[in-house]
């Protein structure tokens, strides 16, 4: 369900080319949103993997699902290549 929002939510801001007030707003609510949902999966995955740690381990045992949890987790740790922190701080200045 989260993954279908989040792809509806992108083609949306990909889709849109209108310059109206509403429009520009329309897509900073998106945009906005997709990174608090974004920052809340990620935090939820880590966190699970404490709560859990007996089925999440059972789950990882396919390499793909490995390397697609790595993927999401390196996207909020500052010390990865793959960090999203720098450009969202960057343009909140």
């Amino acid at each position: 369900m989260v993954s279908n929002d989040h792809l509806r939510a992108v083609a949306e801001l990909e889709d849109s080319v209108s310059e109206t007030g509403e429009a520009r707003a329309r897509r900073t609510r998106l945009f906005r949103w997709l990174t608090a949902s974004q920052f809340e999966a990620i935090d939820f995955s880590s966190n699970t993997r404490r709560w859990f740690l007996r089925e999440v381990d059972r789950l990882l045992a396919a390499p793909a699902a490995r390397e697609a949890l790595t993927a999401v987790l390196a996207a909020n740790d500052a010390k990865s290549e793959k960090y999203l922190g720098d450009w969202l701080e960057d343009g909140a200045t």
